[in-house]
């Protein structure tokens, strides 16, 4: 569950992930802001709904189908031309790791890495 005035979420490789930028900035990053906007490397790449307070967000990695795949509330995300983009992902973007922005330092988020998440992954076939 979030709590927060501005999130992004998403993975990072680790030689891309920086404490001192966004998510969403970084090269090797791969991110759903709250707006509803895509990121991957650093570069903006559709829109789609949006979410904030109470909405539970998820991020995971097909690893099958080499595919990063966002949910909102257990349901998945439409990332429209995340996938041209993003994934399958490359080789060289692993291991790819959670990470979370936030806007401001009173923000606060709940983090699940599981075992017990709302979509399950083994039903994703697309």
């Amino acid at each position: 569950m979030l709590i927060f005035s501005y999130a992004l979420i998403g993975l990072a490789s680790k030689q891309h992930a920086s404490l001192d930028n966004s998510v969403r900035k970084c090269r090797g990053t791969f991110a759903y802001e709250g707006d509803g906007f895509f990121w991957v490397n650093g570069s903006f790449q559709t829109g789609n709904e949006s979410f904030g307070c109470g909405d539970v967000v998820g991020c995971g990695i097909h690893l099958a189908m080499r595919r990063i795949i966002f949910t909102k509330n257990g349901q998945r995300i439409d990332a429209g031309n995340l996938s041209t983009f993003a994934s399958p992902f490359s080789a060289t973007d692993l291991p790819l790791f959670p990470c979370i922005s936030l806007g401001d330092s009173g923000d606060l988020i709940e983090a699940n890495f599981g075992p017990n998440f709302k979509f399950d992954l083994n039903k994703c076939h697309k």
